[in-house]
Parts: C-alpha cells; sequence; structure tokens
C-alpha cells in the first residue's frame, strides 16, 4: 500500500486508487496521516474537521469515519492501521509508504553527501514523487497549513539543491530551461538566482549573467526595500572578475574497473546508444553475437558511458580464465570486494553484500560457463532491486527477464560506392583508424578504397578480423593485403567444413595472420596458448623452449609476435613486461598444437608454476613475503590451470601445488577456493604420499576452522598431523598442532590450547623452524586469561624473531597484541601506532582477514580519543572486510566494534539493538568472543541498559536477537556508514 500527499490525497493499493470517501472522512486520514505515529485527541480531530463550534452530531460522525477508514484501509494492510488510544486515535504506517516521508529520507541522504551524482540520483528521484501542491484538496484547511507550508519549503530546499548538483555535473542548458518558470514562481528566493548566473556564466554568457543580478538586486529593493545576501553579491563579483574557479566543477571520479583499451572506439554509435537505453532500462542484458563481432569492446563502451548512473560502480568480470563453473560466483564476488571462502555461501553473502546498492556488473566471456553464470544471475538479482547486469556471450543466458541485445558486424559499403561515402561506413573507419595507427602514412583515397572495401566485405564486418588486416599495412600494400586475403579465406574455407559461417569467418582471419608468421613464430604462438592469463618473459623461457627453441629465441620471437598483433605486451608500473594474447588467439594457437606438443607444453606449464609456488611457500613467512604474494596473486590464473592439468594427469604433483598455495589461499582469504583444489586432490587419489597428504590436510583444515568449520576442521586436522608424524615431518606437524590448538579455543578449551601451543613451540625447537607462530598464540592466550605481563613478553618475543626473519605478517601480530595491551592501558598515543604498523604490514600483503582486526584497533584507539567520525570509518572497513570475507570470529569483531562505536556516540538504542544481534549470533553458530573484547562490550551494553532503563533496553535487544546474519550486517554497515551511504 502507499499513501501519497504530494498532491491530492490519494492510496494505492494493489496498483489501484482506493475510494476514499466523504470530502470530511477523506479529512480524518489527511489529519491523522500528518500526525502518523502520533494520538490524535477526539478534540484535536473535531476541531480540525468541523472547526471550533462542532455540531452536536460530529462525535458519532468521527466514529463513523474512521469505522470506515478501518474498512478501507485494512484489506490492504495489517489489521490496526488506525487503532483507539485514548484521548483519541493512532494512525500507524510505515514511513516507508508514505510519499512525503520518503521524499524527506531523500534529501537527508542528499544534505549528508557531498557526491553529485548521488545528490542527483536522490532528489530527481524525490521530485518525482511530486504531483502538485502538498494535501492539495485540503489547501483552505487550518490543520493542514502548517505541514503544507513544511511540505513546500522542503521542496524548494530539495530543488535548490538538485539545481546545484546538475550544474556540478556540467548541465547547465537543462538547468536554465527548468530555472525560469521556477524563477517566475519565486522571484525573490535568492538561491535560485545564483543558480541561474551559475549557469549563464557556464554557458559563456556573462552579460546575461550580470544582467539577472541586476533585475534580482532590483526586485528585492521594490519589493522588500533590501539588498541582494553576501552569497548573490560574492558571485556578482567572482562573475565581473572572470573566477575560473568557477567554470570547474568538482565532480569525483566514479567508481569503476573497467579496462582501458590502447585504441579509440570506432563506429556503432547509433548501437551503442540503444544499448545504452537497453542497460539503464532493463536490469539483465545480454550482448551475443559471433565471435570477433566486438561484444566486449562494444559492452566496455556503453558501460563506461553509464558509470555516473551507478553510483556504487561498474564493475568488469572476465570470466575467460575460469573454467571450473563451481568458480564463477567468487569470481563475481571476487570484482566487487566480496572474498571467496565460503563455499556454498558466496552467492547468499555476494547478494547480502549488493543488497540496495545500485551497481553495474559486466560479465564477460560466458559462452562457456552459460548454466553457472545463469544460476548466480537468477539468484542474486530478484534480492538486488538496483543491480544491473550485462553478459557477453555467443550464446544468450535463457533465464526469466533477459533481454537480448544481438550485436551484427560492421555496416560494409557497396563495392560501386565512391570512396568519400564508403568512407562513412563503420567497418571502413575502423579499418581507416588501425591503419593509421600501425602506419601513419597510409591513405585512404580514390586509389586505395576499391581493395580497403573488398578486404572489409570479405572480412563480412568482423572487427577483430578488419584490425589484423589493417595492421599488415606497415608491410604489404593494401592491393597485396586484399589479394592474399582471397587466397587465405578459399584454403580455410576447405579446411572448415561443416563449421557455422561465423566462426569460419573468424578463424580465417586469425588463421590468415598465422600464416604469414615465420615457422618459429607459429610454433611460439601454438605453444604460449597454454598460459592464461598473461604470463612473463622468464615464464616464456621456461615453458616455451625446446625443440628448437633455445630461452634467447623465445624472447625475441615474442617481441616479433608482438609487431604482428599476435600478443599484446603490457609494462608493469616497476618495469616489468607482462605478455597477453586476445582469447581468441589463444584458443586458435590451442586447436593447431600439432600431436605432443600440447601435452608437452602444458605438462612443462605446470611443472613451472608448481615449482614457482613452491619457491613462494618457502619465502611466505621471510623477507621478500610481500613479493611473493603480489606474484602469486598476479599468476592466479596460471596457477588454476596448472592445478586443473595436474588434476586430470598427475594428482600426487597436483596436490603438492595446492598444498604449497595454501598459505597463500590462507592469508589472501581464498579459503573456498582452497578447500575446492584441496579437497578433489585429495580425493582424486587415496594412495597420496602420507607427507604430501598431512600437508595439505592441514591447509584443508586451516581453511575449514576459518570459515567456522569446526567438525570438519577437526577431522582433517588430526588426519594431517597423523601423517605427518608418521613421516617424522616435525615442521608440518607443529605447523598442524598450533592450527589444532587455535581450535581448542574457539571451543573454550584453554587448558588443552596452551598443552598444545607448547607442543607446537617444542617441535619447532627440534625441527630448527621458526617459532614465532607458537610464540605469539601463547601471547593471544596469556590476554585471554588476562596475564599481560606473559601476554606482552610473548608478543614482544615473537615479534622480535619476526623482525629478524624479516616476517611483515607475524609482524604485524605482534604489533596488534601489542596494541591491544596499550589500549587496555591507557597509552592511545602507542596504542594507534601499533595498530597502525598492523594495518600496514597487512595492507602490503593484502592479507584481507588480518585487516578486520587491524581495522578494529584503530576504531578503538580513535573511539578513546572522541574521534568519532574516524572510529566510525575504521569500523565501517571492519565491517566490509567481514562481509566478504565470513567467519564467526570475525562477525564477532566486526559487530562488537560497531557497538563500542555506537555507544561512545551515546546511540544507546542501536547499540542494545546490535547487542542483542551479536551475542545472539554468538551463541547460535558458537562464535568466539576474546575475554578482553567482551569485558569491554559489557561496559557498553552496561551503558545503554543504564541510559534506557531495563524495560526498554530489554524491548530493544530482544528486536535484536531476532536479526538474521546478514540484517544484523546490514544494519551495522548502515550504522557506521558515511553520511552519504547512510
Amino acid at each position: 500500500m502507499e499513501l501519497r500527499v504530494l498532491g491530492p490525497l490519494e492510496v494505492i493499493a494493489e496498483g489501484q486508487p482506493l475510494a476514499l470517501g466523504p470530502p470530511k472522512q477523506r479529512a480524518v486520514l489527511a489529519l491523522l496521516l500528518i500526525h502518523n505515529g502520533e494520538v490524535v485527541s477526539t478534540d484535536r480531530l473535531l476541531d480540525g474537521i468541523w472547526g471550533e463550534s462542532p455540531p452536536p452530531s460530529a462525535r458519532q460522525a468521527l466514529r463513523l469515519y474512521i469505522s470506515q477508514l478501518r474498512r478501507i484501509l485494512q484489506p490492504a494492510t495489517a489489521p490496526g492501521v488506525i487503532l483507539t488510544r485514548r484521548p483519541g486515535y493512532l494512525l500507524e504506517i510505515e514511513s516507508a509508504h508514505i510519499d512525503a516521508h520518503r521524499f524527506e529520507r531523500a534529501l537527508a541522504m542528499a544534505r549528508d553527501s557531498e557526491d553529485p551524482i548521488t545528490i542527483d540520483r536522490l532528489l530527481g528521484e524525490a521530485l518525482q514523487l511530486w504531483r502538485g501542491p502538498p494535501y492539495a484538496d485540503f489547501t483552505y484547511d487550518d490543520f493542514a497549513a502548517a505541514e503544507i507550508n513544511r511540505l513546500e519549503e522542503l521542496r524548494l530546499e530539495a530543488v535548490d539543491r538538485h539545481i546545484a548538483a546538475e550544474l556540478e555535473l556540467g548541465r547547465h542548458s537543462e538547468v536554465l530551461g527548468r530555472l525560469e518558470p521556477l524563477i517566475a514562481d519565486h522571484p525573490l528566493r535568492e538561491s535560485l538566482r545564483a543558480s541561474q548566473m551559475l549557469a549563464l556564466y557556464r554557458s559563456g554568457r556573462q552579460a546575461e549573467a550580470l544582467r539577472a543580478f541586476r533585475e534580482a538586486r532590483q526586485l528585492l529593493g521594490e519589493e522588500l526595500g533590501i539588498e541582494p545576501g553576501e552569497e548573490l553579491c560574492r558571485l556578482e563579483d567572482r562573475i565581473l572578475l572572470h573566477d575560473e574557479a568557477l567554470l570547474h566543477s568538482s565532480v569525483p571520479i566514479s567508481r569503476h574497473n573497467l579496462p582501458t583499451p590502447a585504441a579509440g572506439f570506432v563506429g556503432r554509435a547509433d548501437a551503442l546508444d540503444r544499448l545504452c537505453r537497453l542497460v539503464q532500462d532493463e536490469r539483465i542484458v545480454t550482448v551475443d553475437g559471433p565471435p570477433g563481432v566486438g561484444k566486449t569492446r562494444t559492452a566496455i563502451e556503453a558501460t563506461y558511458r553509464l558509470v555516473d548512473q551507478f553510483p556504487h560502480g561498474v564493475w568488469f568480470v572476465d570470466l575467460a580464465p575460469v573454467t571450473d563453473p563451481a568458480l564463477v560466483a567468487p569470481a563475481i564476488a571476487a570484482a566487487v570486494g566480496v572474498r571467496d571462502q565460503d563455499g556454498a555461501d558466496i552467492v547468499e553473502r555476494l547478494a547480502t553484500f549488493l543488497g540496495d546498492r545500485r551497481l553495474l556488473l559486466l560479465l564477460d566471456n560466458c559462452e562457456h560457463l552459460l548454466d553457472a553464470v545463469a544460476g548466480v544471475v537468477t539468484d542474486v538479482a530478484p534480492r538486488s532491486p538496483g543491480l544491473h547486469v550485462v553478459v557477453t556471450s555467443r550464446e544468450k543466458l535463457r533465464i526469466a527477464g533477459e533481454f537480448t541485445f544481438p550485436l551484427a558486424p560492421m555496416s560494409v559499403p557497396d563495392p560501386h560506392l565512391a570512396f568519400d561515402e564508403a568512407g562513412s561506413f563503420d567497418a571502413v573507419q575502423l579499418f581507416i583508424d588501425r591503419a593509421h595507427a600501425a602506419h601513419p602514412g597510409f591513405e585512404f583515397d580514390a586509389n586505395t578504397a576499391p581493395a580497403v572495401v573488398r578486404v572489409c566485405a570479405r572480412l563480412d564486418g568482423i572487427p577483430l578480423a578488419i584490425e589484423l588486416a589493417a595492421v599488415k599495412v606497415r608491410s604489404l600494400s593494401i592491393a597485396d593485403i586484399a589479394d592474399r586475403l582471397d587466397d587465405r579465406f578459399h584454403l580455410l574455407s576447405k579446411g572448415q567444413r561443416g563449421a557455422p559461417a561465423h566462426q569460419a569467418t573468424l578463424e580465417a582471419a586469425v588463421a590468415w595472420s598465422y600464416e604469414l608468421a615465420t615457422p618459429s613464430e607459429q610454433r611460439l604462438f601454438r605453444r604460449m596458448s597454454v598460459f592464461v592469463g598473461g604470463f612473463g618473459g622468464e615464464d616464456a623461457a621456461a615453458v616455451l623452449s625446446g625443440d628448437g627453441l633455445d630461452a634467447g629465441t623465445v624472447v625475441d620471437t615474442l617481441s616479433s609476435l608482438v609487431e604482428k598483433s599476435l600478443l599484446a605486451v603490457e609494462t608493469a608500473p616497476g618495469g616489468a613486461v607482462r605478455y597477453r594474447t586476445l582469447e581468441t588467439m589463444r584458443q586458435y594457437g590451442r586447436d593447431r598444437l600439432v600431436a605432443g606438443e600440447g601435452t608437452d607444453t602444458s605438462r612443462r606449464h605446470a611443472v613451472h608454476f608448481a615449482s614457482l609456488a613452491e619457491q613462494a611457500n618457502a619465502r611466505l613467512d621471510g623477507p621478500d613475503q610481500v613479493a611473493w604474494m603480489e606474484r602469486l596473486a598476479e599468476e592466479q590464473d596460471n596457477l588454476r590451470a596448472a592445478l586443473g592439468w595436474l588434476q586430470r594427469d598427475d594428482a600426487e604433483a597436483g596436490l603438492r601445488l595446492a598444498a604449497s598455495l595454501g598459505p597463500y589461499w590462507t592469508r589472501h582469504g581464498d579459503w573456498s577456493e582452497g578447500r575446492h583444489w584441496l579437497g578433489h586432490l585429495l580425493d582424486a587419489d587415496a594412495a597420496m604420499p602420507a607427507g604430501v597428504a598431512g600437508r595439505a590436510l592441514h591447509m584443508a583444515g586451516t581453511m575449514a576452522l576459518l570459515q567456522n568449520d569446526r567438525e570438519e576442521a577437526t577431522r582433517q586436522l588430526t588426519t594431517g598431523l597423523d601423517l605427518l608424524e608418521r613421516v617424522g615431518d616435525l615442521d608440518g606437524a607443529a605447523r598442524a598442532v598450533n592450527t589444532l590448538a587455535g581450535l581448542a579455543i574457539e571451543v573454550g578449551d584453554v587448558a588443552r590450547a596452551r598443552r598444545l601451543y607448547e607442543e607446537s613451540l617444542d617441535l619447532n625447537r627440534r625441527a630448527g623452524t621458526s617459532e614465532t607462530a607458537a610464540t605469539i598464540n601463547l601471547g593471544w592466550l596469556a590476554l585471554e586469561v588476562d596475564d599481560r605481563d606473559e601476554a606482552r613478553r610473548r608478543f614482544e618475543s615473537a615479534g622480535a624473531g619476526a623482525r629478524a626473519e624479516g616476517d611483515v605478517d607475524t609482524e604485524a601480530w605482534s604489533c596488534l597484541g601489542l596494541g591491544v595491551l596499550a589500549w587496555l592501558d591507557g597509552d592511545l598515543a602507542a596504542a594507534g601506532s601499533l595498530f597502525d604498523i598492523s594495518v600496514g604490514h597487512w595492507e602490503k600483503l593484502d592479507a584481507r582477514p588480518s585487516l578486520v582486526y587491524g581495522h578494529v584497533g584503530q576504531a578503538l584507539v580513535s573511539r578513546d580519543r572522541g574521534e568519532i567520525v574516524a572510529a566510525a570509518e575504521s569500523a565501517a572497513d571492519a565491517v566490509q572486510d567481514a562481509m566478504g570475507l565470513g567467519g564467526g570470529e570475525r562477525y564477532a569483531f566486526c559487530l562488537g566494534i560497531v557497538v563500542s562505536v555506537l555507544a561512545a556516540a551515546d546511540r544507546s538504542t542501536e547499540v542494545a539493538r546490535l547487542i542483542g544481534a551479536l551475542l545472539s549470533l554468538a551463541g547460535a553458530h558458537g562464535w568466539p568472543i576474546w575475554s578482553w573484547y567482551r569485558r569491554h562490550l559489557d561496559g557498553c551494553q552496561d551503558a545503554a541498559r543504564s541510559r534506557l532503563g531495563a524495560d526498554r533496553f530489554a524491548e530493544v535487544t530482544a528486536e535484536g536477537e531476532a536479526m538474521s546474519l546478514g540484517d544484523a550486517l546490514r544494519h551495522a554497515r548502515q550504522a557506521v556508514a558515511p553520511p552519504a551511504e547512510s
């Protein structure tokens, strides 16, 4: 049900207006609506409807009107919408169902925002709610006068703010058109005059801007006998002085991760306009078409143009490297900042994260994962009303609500057209643009036009094929290109009998370029198809050399392939070179690997990246751990490809690789992916070597524990420890025992945890390996029993050892522990410095799970310094990290810090609600809450109870106890969100 008062009074139920009865009955509803949520006395109702001298029958008539309104309204609402409450009546309608309340909510959010894009969206939608003057059918009723005046003033404020935002966005001419009638209605409103002057000045109409000021001054003098205000006068001075700052808006950079293509976009103006409109109007749009037709490029260009329409970002997800359907949801989640660690719950967490955000996803290269992509979109979209999705694929998803945008080849001219007319066609424009880029001396004229048109026509207007042809003008005349193209198409049409025409056309273009390469270039082109997501020069030398290609030749040949546009090269900020192939090119090369070549190259690729992972694993606790974490992150696609190949052909080597990647997955927060690979590889061969299986089980159990899967963690850790002890792997056993101790703490067995940590420390000493992990955990255990002296000794010892070893991750944990101690002692300066060190180290490592704790520490310090805004920002970071990660302890920490910050801000009702949610969820899910943290939260809880009173505190706490995890996290995020997001 919707109640509308921004215009004539209306009640809409199921899309249809309800008949509200005679005028006085409508007036009763209007008066109650004005005081929604308040008891309105009978006398006040009588006075408002009938005036100071109501007739004797008024009371009976009022009761009749109330009864009839109940019958009208209650079928569309919950029972009891109009309640009898002494000394009158109470109307209880949720504010979200009243247009005026929704308008005021949007205006309040706009007041708190500094982002003109957000303000424009909020107020543009809010002003559309107005259908005329508020309470238009009660304009002359005294009871409505104050509310009508209040709403009218709010509308004018919204108009002012909306126009200011539009000016910031550069919409000067549009604003001028709307300002004229507004100024005519409100000639003395100086804010409208200021907007008019600024819009005129930014439109290059300085004289008219100054004339507008003079008109305003004259009118103010004549009507009110006053001069314009200081702001309007200062604006006149700035216009007279040609202040350059007036010409610049302060629009922030919109958030997106769209790739920036090296070459400009050519043609397809009509297609782009249609696609942009479709994406704005519909929520799921699939851009489909043949290979090479430009689906990705066109979708990227369209979404670039829509960035300002989606305040929460436009996010690009390349699914080409993803081969396992189970990893589709984690890939999408990772792109928007939701880390992949919770298996079957990743879609649920993604939907929770998206919530009411207005966000656009571009899912690229989906044809090999149609069912998986369709499943995620079907699950998430209905629960995320602000989500829009663009899919590029050779096939439709075939799901409800999907709109297809078939992308046709570029337009090609008739060969008989004159060259100037032919040059207006998209395919020819693309060829000219790319040919000029390859060879600036190329000329499109009457001599070259026929051959260019012939090339474009024979390539069926496929952009990829045209681009491949155009770059050849560096070494061939356009006539030679056209002649060679004729021969190649004839050859390939015979070789691809039975293939779809569009597939044959694209393959013809790629094959033609491939055939122009030398035999050594062709051999390298085929072999490099084993790489996924790019590769470096050293990787190429290791994987691609052999059988006539030495390492030096490989590097030289890569440069030749770059020149021939068969390979792209990127240079990182540090100067490192990385090569990438188009997915179509990679597929073409892979299909042409000769007998035995594919198997040999894939094996070398898998061995190379397995070796890389083993090197990284040995160094992830040392001085180069930041660089190795970055390297592993960069090579994730190649590592997944290696895991996939080894899973099929060498499960033992695959398990070694997965176990080597375990510490990276653990630290980076990729727990679900790690468990996925380890689980499949452990199941692949029951006769795995005990040492390998033991290490793998330890890593799988660690990630299970991080995801709060204690039963599976116990099984895997215990089995893994048995295997490691059987083979005498003291270091592996030390790590497994250390993790089992963490499991003991989570279930509250402190004594067992201490025994296990001491055992782990003894195993480290016997193995000659680092003792810092067990030492620092003994520090946390000492803190749990409030032995601060022992905790400090342990943290300091672990920190010293970590610094000596160059282990910044463990040093960060040491600083975190010492920071907690300093905070408990009231030394905020030391605590803040220590927490900042922890966060700095973990940010370098991109260790998202650990950052939750660092942000909690920073929030605690800011809170106690009285810096509530800074504390809220750190708390919001903690919530955001935890929502993207999962895991019980992190949920407890992030909800707890929001409670702490709200308590410091005297928001006791919200403290009570969230503490109820936290304690209820912790009890239900078995989340551990560290004792020092629980004592702090108990203090916040007691303060809130004291402020609210026991009864009210219990009532609000019960509301929190009824919250789901998703509701609690969303509530916590909103409670500490910046004003523009809250």
